[in-house]
């Protein structure tokens, strides 16, 4: 209670008696099966087939009995349906699956090597780059490293001879601490013509350095290089060329006129040629300071032996870092810019920028091994990533188990635990044993509903109900599986309907409501089919829907589903959306009654708690999911002295007891027709 003691306005937020209980999403789906590529056991969210195939991959070849993978066309269908939104978990093999580090899956790398400070010495393996999951598709990507500069700046001061700890630059933002800078004594010229077939270039008249321009002679084997460091190479000469301000210069021969690209110079590019000494720092500490000419910084380093003074007037300082260029064919899919492998780079050090778990490349993560600082990466060519293996074939080989999962590696179903918003559950041709496993897990869970397939390997669908199928209002059934055209091979392609009925569930939802059954004219047509692998009759469809079996049927109108029932042998949870109402009703009010947790379990508790379930489920009887003429005969809601006794109150506990009469579907439609005389 507040106190006011000084004279004043004051305003005061009062909570409302009414607190609104938020419907829950029905139409997000959960798929669970194997993929090209991915997160491993890890539910993703995707929002359309091309998210899904950016993430996981296009569809696997399906070779009948050997090779079943139905994953990415579930999906696809999903969305053709009318879906909009749902979770992928990956699976894999493992040989233990309650060991996560039994896992079997490998994703393809490569360790690359690099040079010490001193540009020459041989660091091995100081970069490790591997597919950003498992699997041979890792195998198919090259990668290629490129020497590259983000920025140069000048320096404020000159560097004298000696050990020297410190030096003064022109301020720049793009210095940080971790920045590797090389100093360079340079001049720079122009291109004036190239010539592929001899290797040579020649100069615009007069080379310039801070100084401005002047003439030089340029000397054999001088390194030579552009201000990005993208084409380095130096001089083939048998004598020293002079490049005066005057005139064009003479051609110079170069080992090379492409850059790392294959890009060849051109008429207008800039080049350096390094005329003098050069040295190398790691950058600890900067200070800016004011000089003469404005804003400096003072840059503080390890300790380095100057030999040859370093005069602001023709020296350059550039960044020293790497590019990660991902290739798959012949295309260029990615380009990582500007990485470091010094740890106090906290910009570009390679482990943050392409770590896992980051959002950077859809591709790839790398990470630096040298645990040096210092090492320097110089352009490699195109390699192939190497060694990616999918963990299907290992020992034991991929399997049932692998799919159910486990909660100690939280693998299979149990990658979904912490994924609260889905409610439904497809795992495409699940087998008897998986089928099992899933029921019992929506049952645990009462908020999800598995949609199930007759497994390929089955023919007899009214022995596989009765006699291996687990009874549940969570599950329901449906027969035969659908045609669609392969996108691999334009032709016709038997596949489960699981993941086309889930969208179907998902589109009623939206379009309609949880309450409506999703089967009929209205809602059931399948537009992802083409056709079904078995025609049912009427008759057969008779026999079959008494097994709550629901029937996938063609008529002229197209393909349509024909049956709404779950495998609950209860009459009262014979239809499907009477079983997935509840689970809307009972999921919606417990998440959005959290807040009565520890409050006081008094009357107005109680009074509180009635108020505001009649409140959300007056709205649903208002939208036609409760029938009912009036509300009382729709709904009744009670909590109040008795059912909560004096000693349930004692023992912590709050009851309400929450009457609902669902909206059940019309399946047997009947008109009598009878003659009547005409009047007279």
């Amino acid at each position: 209670m507040a106190s006011y003691l000084t004279p004043g306005v004051y305003i005061e937020e009062k909570k409302p008696a009414v607190q609104p209980i938020d419907a829950i999403s029905t139409s997000v789906a959960a798929f669970i099966g194997v993929a090209q590529k991915g997160p491993v056991n890890k539910a993703t969210l995707v929002t359309s087939v091309a998210e899904f195939v950016r993430l996981f991959g296009g569809p696997i070849p399906i070779i009948t009995g050997t090779q079943e993978h139905y994953l990415y066309y579930a999906v696809r269908h999903f969305f053709v349906e009318g879906g909009t939104k749902c979770y992928v978990v990956r699976v894999t093999g493992y040989a233990d699956v309650n060991v996560p580090a039994s896992i079997q899956a490998v994703s393809s790398s490569k360790d690359l090597g690099a040079l010490a400070a001193d540009g020459v010495t041989a660091v091995a393996g100081a970069l490790h780059v591997a597919a950003l999951n498992p699997g041979v598709w890792g195998d198919a990507l090259e990668i290629q490293v490129e020497q590259a500069s983000r920025f140069s700046v000048l320096l404020d001061e000159n560097i004298p001879t000696g050990s020297q700890t410190q030096m003064t630059l022109q301020a720049n933002k793009d210095v940080h601490v971790g920045s590797v800078l090389f100093l360079m004594k340079q001049v720079t010229g122009v291109v004036k013509s190239v010539d592929p077939a001899t290797l040579s270039i020649t100069f615009q008249p007069g080379l310039t350095a801070e100084a401005g321009s002047f003439s030089a002679l340029i000397a054999d084997n001088t390194p030579v290089f552009s201000p990005d460091l993208k084409f380095v190479s130096q001089t083939d000469l048998v004598a020293a060329v002079s490049v005066t301000t005057a005139t064009t210069s003479s051609a110079i021969k170069m080992d090379g006129v492409t850059n790392v690209r294959g890009e060849s110079l051109k008429a207008g590019d800039i080049l350096s040629f390094n005329q003098g000494p050069s040295a190398m720092v790691v950058v600890k500490k900067i200070t800016e300071m004011l000089s003469s000419g404005g804003w400096a910084m003072v840059v503080t380093f390890d300790p380095l032996t100057v030999a040859t003074a370093f005069d602001k007037t023709n020296t350059k300082v550039y960044a020293r870092d790497f590019d990660i260029v991902v290739r798959s064919g012949t295309a260029i899919v990615e380009t990582h810019t500007h990485l470091s492998l010094i740890n106090s780079n906290r910009r570009d050090y390679v482990n943050d920028r392409l770590a896992a778990s980051g959002e950077a490349s859809d591709l790839i993560t790398a990470h630096e091994t040298s645990g040096t600082d210092g090492v320097l990466m110089v352009t490699a060519p195109f390699v192939h990533l190497v060694g990616g293996n999918d963990g299907l074939g290992g020992v034991p080989a991929f399997g049932d188990d692998d799919i159910i999962g486990s909660p100690v590696s939280a693998s299979g179903l149990f990658a979904l635990d912490n994924v609260k918003d889905i409610s439904l559950l497809v795992i495409p041709n699940s087998s008897e044993p998986v089928s099992k496993a899933a029921v019992g897990y929506c049952e645990g869970r009462k908020d999800l509903f598995f949609i199930m397939d007759l497994p390929s390997n089955k023919t007899d669908v009214r022995d596989y109900v009765k006699n291996h199928v687990t009874p549940s209002s969570y599950a329901a059934i449906y027969y035969p599986w659908i045609i669609d055209d392969d996108p691999l091979t334009g032709k016709p392609v038997t596949l489960p309907p699981s993941g086309a009925l889930a969208g179907t569930y998902a589109q009623t939802d939206i379009s309609r409501g949880v309450h409506k059954a999703p089967a009929g004219v209205d809602n059931g047509f399948l537009n992802s089919a083409t056709g079904i692998q078995h025609i049912v009759t009427q008759g057969a469809n008779d026999i079959l829907y008494q097994e709550k079996i629901n029937v996938i049927r063609a008529f002229p109108e197209g393909i349509l589903v024909w049956g709404g029932r779950t495998l609950s042998p209860e009459p009262a949870w014979r239809y499907i959306n009477v079983r997935r109402l509840f689970i809307f009703l009972e999921q919606s009010i417990e998440r959005g009654l959290q807040w009565v947790v520890f409050e006081p379990n008094d009357f107005s508790l109680w009074k509180s708690i009635k108020r505001n379930v009649s409140t959300f489920l007056r709205v649903q009887w208002e939208e036609g999911k409760l029938v009912g003429s009036t509300e009382d005969k729709a709904f009744f809601v009670r909590c109040d002295d008795t059912t909560n006794t004096p000693a349930t109150v004692a023992v912590g506990q709050v009851i309400t007891e929450i009457g609902v009469a669902p909206s059940k579907p019309a399946e047997f439609v009947v008109f009598r027709f009878k003659q009547i005389a005409k009047a007279k």
